[in-house]
């Protein structure tokens, strides 16, 4: 009849009959490793000890069996599954890790992303037997968004939590690409291990005049984002001697003051100062 479930009685004729856990209406067979339905009683079970792939595992189970071959239980089987698994997980987590530790070092020494995909056709040659190195997928496109969207996070939540804690300064200066102008900030401190660092801490896009007050907005705008307490962490800033940074009246410095009044007058970078004598000399030198 339809819908008939297990019956434990079929197990005397059909000894690879096995009931299936949770689903009573579905019989397991242990040499085809594989279930079926029993809806319709033990028809169906004998129908599946006719069919010609059951005789054929049969008679591959004797030859192994007669080969002195042990046969595994299911569960063993499924033991030696989550096994292989899990091996096969580790693999693939360690070429993981392998790409992102390349797409950073490529990254740190500023050589062109298109080596990595050098790397990656180089690598299968000289490591044939890396199962690590075959599960990698290099690119200097899957490069550019492990950095943006993973290291470069990662990284970024750190600083912050770094200049959240210790006093820093800040050096900043305009440039225009194209027809956009943009603000670079960064940023020198000194962390936990009491060593000095250097950073890179955001770029603004700047979309209203290069002002001294609005220069100013933005910079502390960025670190309002960023959630940084410069009121009473800032203890510097470091930019070039123009009058839109220095001017006595109108200039960056004279409204950062306003917001943070520790910060010391030290001027303009004495080395952008030397960069600005350089140019100018060489350009009276080829006059003619």
């Amino acid at each position: 009849m339809p819908g008939c479930k297990w019956n434990p009685e079929w197990q005397r004729k059909y000894s690879w009959a096995c009931p299936v856990k949770g689903n009573p209406q579905r019989v397991f067979c242990s040499v085809c490793d594989s279930d079926f339905s029993c809806d319709h009683g033990s028809a169906e079970l004998k129908r599946h000890d006719g069919n010609i792939k059951h005789k054929n595992n049969v008679e591959r189970r004797k030859v192994v069996d007669a080969a002195g071959t042990r046969s595994i239980s299911i569960t063993e089987s499924f033991k030696k599954a989550e096994a292989i698994s899990s091996e096969q997980k580790k693999i693939k987590d360690a070429a993981l890790i392998a790409e992102a530790s390349i797409s950073n070092l490529i990254a740190t020494h500023n050589v062109p992303r298109s080596l990595i995909n050098c790397l990656a056709e180089l690598l299968p040659v000289i490591i044939p037997d890396s199962q690590i190195v075959k599960q990698m997928s290099l690119h200097h496109h899957k490069a550019f968004y492990t950095l943006t969207f993973g290291t470069a996070q990662h990284v970024k939540k750190k600083l912050v939590s770094q200049l959240q804690q210790w006093p820093f300064s800040i050096n900043y200066d305009e440039s225009v690409k194209g027809k956009a102008s943009q603000l670079e900030l960064n940023v020198s401190y000194r962390d936990d291990k009491n060593r000095i660092c250097r950073a890179h801490l955001v770029t603004v896009d700047m979309v209203v005049s290069l002002t001294g007050e609005n220069i100013s907005k933005a910079v502390f705008s960025a670190m309002d984002t960023l959630g940084i307490p410069y009121k009473n962490k800032l203890v510097c800033e470091r930019t070039d001697g123009c009058s839109v940074m220095l001017g006595i009246h109108a200039g960056c410095h004279v409204f950062n003051k306003r917001v943070v009044p520790q910060l010391p007058d030290l001027g303009g970078c004495s080395c952008h100062d030397a960069c600005n004598c350089l140019k100018v000399g060489m350009k009276a030198m080829n006059k003619d």
